[in-house]
This record gives C-alpha cells, sequence and structure tokens, in this order.
C-alpha cells in the first residue's frame, strides 16, 4: 500500500500566493499598464489577505505587537507605493492596502470586545458603527464637469442646480472640475481612480466619454445608455 501525500493548503502557501498575485496588479499599475488581465488576477490577493489578517486576528499571541508590525509595513510601503503610483511622496487620493487592513483589524476588535461583553445594546451599537465606518470609507464621489469660469451663464447654471441638488445627498462627496483639467487628469493612471461618477453637460460629456473609451480599449468598445421615464436606449459610445 503505498502512501500518497496530498496538497494541503497553509499559511505559507497562501501567503506565496498573495504576493504573487498582488505582484501582477503592481505590474500591471506601473511596468505594463493596459494588460487588464494582470490586474483581474492580482485583484485575487486581497480576499486571501484578509483571510489572513482574520487567521491572525485569533492566533496571534500578542495582538499589540501584531498591530505594530502591521502599521510599520503600512508606513514603510506608503512611500514607496506614492512614487509607484503618483511620482509623489504623498499622495492622498489612494494609500496602499495595508491601511484597510488596520482599520478591518481595529473593527474585528471592537467586535469581538462587543461579543465578550454580553452585552446586546453594547453589540448592537458596535455592529452599527462597523457598518456605518464601512460605508462612510465606501462615500460615493460625483465630479462636475464644466467650463464655468468662461461659460458663466450656461455652464455656471449647470454647476449651481448641481450643487443645490447635492444638498438633499451629504453622504455624497461632490467636487468642481474644468473640462481642460478633467481631460488631463484621465492621463493619470493613478489620479482617475478617484473618479466614481462624473456629471457633465452633453458636449463635454462627448469628450470624456470618447476619451475615457479610447484608454480602455477605443472607441466603440465602451457601452453607453440613454434611461428615460419610459423608454431606455444602449449603444456603444461614439463621436
Amino acid at each position: 500500500m503505498t502512501n500518497t501525500k496530498k496538497f494541503e493548503t497553509t499559511s505559507f502557501s497562501l501567503h506565496l500566493m498573495a504576493m504573487l498575485f498582488m505582484l501582477c496588479d503592481h505590474l500591471w499599475g506601473t511596468i505594463v499598464p493596459g494588460n487588464d488581465w494582470l490586474t483581474c488576477i492580482g485583484r485575487v490577493c486581497f480576499p486571501i489577505y484578509a483571510f489572513l489578517l482574520v487567521e491572525g486576528y485569533f492566533h496571534t499571541s500578542n495582538l499589540k505587537k501584531y498591530v505594530k508590525r502591521l502599521l510599520l509595513f503600512a508606513v514603510i510601503s506608503e512611500i514607496p507605493f506614492n512614487l509607484a503610483m503618483a511620482s509623489s511622496v504623498i499622495y492622498p487620493f489612494h494609500q496602499n492596502v495595508l491601511w484597510s487592513f488596520l482599520i478591518a483589524l481595529g473593527l474585528i476588535h471592537c467586535n469581538e470586545k462587543a461579543k465578550a461583553s454580553e452585552k446586546l445594546r453594547i453589540r448592537i451599537a458596535v455592529g452599527i458603527f462597523t457598518i456605518l465606518a464601512g460605508y462612510l470609507l465606501g462615500l460615493i464621489h460625483v465630479s462636475i464637469v464644466t467650463k464655468a469660469n468662461i461659460m458663466k451663464k450656461t455652464d455656471g447654471k449647470f454647476t449651481a442646480i448641481a450643487h443645490e441638488v447635492a444638498k438633499d445627498y451629504p453622504e455624497i462627496e461632490v467636487e468642481d472640475y474644468y473640462i481642460d483639467i478633467m481631460t488631463a487628469n484621465l492621463l493619470k493612471e493613478p489620479l482617475r481612480e478617484k473618479f466614481q461618477v462624473v456629471l457633465l453637460p452633453n458636449l463635454y460629456g462627448d469628450i470624456i466619454t470618447d476619451e475615457a473609451a479610447q484608454i480602455q480599449g477605443g472607441v466603440g468598445t465602451a457601452g453607453s445608455s440613454n434611461i428615460g421615464d419610459k423608454y431606455a436606449m444602449f449603444e456603444a459610445i461614439h463621436g
């Protein structure tokens, strides 16, 4: 009777896989941009690291040292990360993922402390706080794009109405950009990641959608939709 070795997933093998996947994502973001398959593979590292973080929290013999090591690596990684992604030592729009894990670690600890207290009101309060923290960290960012400094009556009116409506949605972050600056910002790969929703008049919309389509593969390869109260039309972006 022969003994066959079975493949076992260990902490070491998971760390190795996660590092290889993350390398793919960083290659996509720096040396070989445009190869989207690299980032698709690379994003697999996040759930692996998240799993290892939880395992580390429950199995570490010294939580304070665990947090300090994670904080140290977050600080050390930030400067080279900023230089690689934005060619700047300080880049406030995008931080390395270790800061997210530090926040997650803090929320895990708070929930475990609340669970240990066996007081329902504390567990509910901490649970609500955790949900709100995740919500606030994922706030929607809306960019209003016009040429209101020149087209004061038309674009100025558009901007004023947009900000008036935004008052009803305080959870949404709103920021103004001029069309010429926005076209330049989209060419800066790390910077364009901050743009989630772009609100702009038709003419500027034609410019920005064509530029964005060209960045991701070419005009005609990106989808668009025109949605009304009764009907909707979907088509490829074109000039």
